[in-house]
């Protein structure tokens, strides 16, 4: 008797999960019918595969492993030529993608119905940060975070930091150096991970853990959990759902929590004696903190909004400070290094690939420095606003971004939030995802002008010029109140990076070599040569991979050579 209710209930269950996912696979795949009769683009649709088999097409004649915006914006190129067309992955996606590639369509996205991020996203992003974040929050959430986290990257106070940015820069150059004097080969990735991440850990936290020289745990914590973690955006579904990911990200997760939360715990102690030497000196408040770190500023505007007296009462840090604290730092360490990194690897290769383009930078790096390159870390250090006199730096840094973003833009639809396009069509985002495709919008050829050249020359072109980047098309840090907060940091940081880089090495891709060594692996090497098949993205062998966010393909195998002074530029 007791086993035919527990039968009972157990196929009760299964036939009311099973109708849920039957009732939401109709209704999503109904939703998609009805736009394809409206007329809007799509590939090859079908009730029963929606779009996934209209993708191996294309991913047929790309690599097995390119990122999937890489794939995307290929389909753009065919099914998006109005700005906008439908994807439909259900079950792997709980409703279909509106994929945009057209800057007037995101705009009206972004800026003019300021459409919220999927809720779904808060469950993705939660093994990396904790919890609610400023990227996952809803907007009534969202804006007092933003409120207190924004002083931290002001353009006063990340000029502030370019002396510690100086202090890892030459580190990430002495590694360099090692490597270059041994003659090998080796992966520009790693090394630019352990540098931007060192740098990231000193901004946030106010703390220098040495990552680039040694082991740390938050650090290696942090990169392991990137690595196993899925964005909902893998086609291969053990990666997707292999079963050990939550053991190995909750004991991440614990590693990173204990150590973010006492930096947390160190910097309000030094807050807390800090406002005690006031008082004792009769001043009822230090206006503002020693340390210009993110959290010392979030927690001084935290303190500020609160009753300061009552809060430096306590032994410890206010607890729902340092939760929600600690879910924001985490965040910031992870997009603060893994976009910096690839984004200064990507600046570096094409540099390698354009000789003239490198060689005015470099006249730029000696008209501002001087002609000696190893001087230009002290005057960086005494003058950190030198970094605003580079402008064809700050344009080379923009262009690469342009070419090779680090991520794209998903927003959740509403009903009455209408995306019309230029060809009068128009689309009723509720029950969508709309999905902006930042590399197919920033290489759109209806968009811009020879859009998959390197022209860092067209940032530096007065409006009305052909080559001026047109609105809202330049959308690597997104648009509206929400967009990147580390941004100015990160085009500081990258210039730090050039500036010690850029006259004391040359650096040269070593793609053939790693794929020459693969073949000679014997016939284990052969065959997985062979399977991996094309290894080229629009004739870029250093395409971008998807392992979280964009990398390199390979970690990017190069190698690099000390420049004697006679092929230094003169000022």
């Amino acid at each position: 008797m007791d086993y035919k209710i527990v039968l009972n209930v157990l196929s009760f269950w299964l036939a009311t999960c099973l109708g849920r996912i039957f009732y939401t696979g109709y209704k999503s795949r109904s939703r998609v019918r009805e736009l394809q009769r409206a007329g809007i683009p799509m590939p090859k649709w079908s009730w029963w595969t929606g779009h996934m088999l209209a993708v191996k097409p294309f991913a047929d004649r790309n690599p097995s492993d390119a990122h999937i915006n890489a794939l995307a914006s290929e389909m753009a190129e065919e099914f998006g030529k109005t700005g906008m067309y439908l994807l439909d992955f259900w079950p792997l996606a709980p409703a279909p993608f509106l994929v945009v590639s057209d800057p007037k369509l995101a705009a009206q996205a972004i800026s003019k119905f300021n459409l919220p991020r999927p809720k779904e996203f808060e469950e993705t992003f939660r093994a990396i940060t904790g919890g609610p974040n400023l990227f996952t929050m809803m907007e009534k959430e969202w804006k007092p975070w933003r409120t207190i986290m924004t002083p931290g990257f002001s353009s006063g106070n990340v000029i502030t930091h370019v002396p510690r940015l100086v202090d890892s820069a030459e580190i990430f150059i002495d590694k360099i150096r090692e490597q270059a004097l041994k003659g090998e080969m080796f992966c520009l990735e790693e090394f630019t991970m352990r540098f931007t991440l060192e740098v990231i850990i000193k901004v946030t936290l106010g703390t220098d853990m040495d990552y680039q020289r040694g082991h740390n745990p938050l650090a290696s914590a942090l990169r392991n959990q990137v690595k196993w973690q899925t964005f909902g955006n893998d086609l291969n579904l053990w990666r997707r759902w292999n079963p050990l990911r939550p053991i190995v990200q909750w004991y991440n997760s614990r590693i990173m929590t204990r150590y973010v939360r006492g930096e947390l715990q160190k910097r309000f102690d030094e807050a807390k004696a800090a406002n005690r030497a006031a008082t004792d000196a009769g001043i009822s408040r230090v206006k503002s903190p020693t340390s210009k770190s993110v959290i010392a500023l979030a927690l001084d505007a935290y303190t500020s909004e609160k009753r300061a007296e009552k809060l430096w009462g306590r032994t410890a840090i206010d607890e729902h400070f340092a939760t929600i604290a600690s879910y924001q730092i985490r965040l910031f360490l992870f997009v603060g290094h893994d976009s910096t990194s690839s984004t200064l690897v990507y600046t570096l290769h094409l540099l390698s690939q354009h000789p003239a383009i490198l060689a005015r930078l470099r006249a730029e790096h000696a008209s501002v420095f001087g002609p000696d390159p190893s001087a230009a870390a002290a005057q960086l250090r005494a003058q950190p606003s030198l970094l605003n006199e580079l402008t064809y730096s700050l344009a080379v840094i923009q262009e690469t971004l342009r070419l090779f973003p680090v991520a794209s833009c998903m927003r959740e639809g509403r009903a009455g939030a209408v995306l019309s396009d230029a060809a009068g069509a128009s689309v009723d985002t509720g029950g969508l995802f709309v999905w902006i495709m930042h590399m197919a919008t920033q290489t759109n050829p209806r968009v811009w002008p020879r859009p998959r050249e390197f022209l860092p020359e067209r940032w530096l072109a007065p409006p009305g010029d052909a080559l001026c980047p047109p609105p809202d098309a330049f959308r690597a840090f997104e648009h509206g109140p929400r967009a990147c907060i580390g941004q100015k940091l990160v085009f500081a940081e990258i210039r730090t990076a050039l500036v010690l880089v850029a006259r004391t090495f040359d650096i040269r891709p070593a793609y053939d070599e790693i794929d020459w060594l693969k073949k000679e692996k014997g016939w284990l090497g052969s065959m997985a040569s062979k399977k991996e098949g094309v290894k080229h993205f629009r004739g870029e062998r250093a395409y971008q991979i998807g392992r979280g966010g964009t990398y390199p393909s390979e970690g990017y195998p190069c190698r690099v050579t000390l420049l004697e002074a006679k092929e230094r530029p003169e000022p």
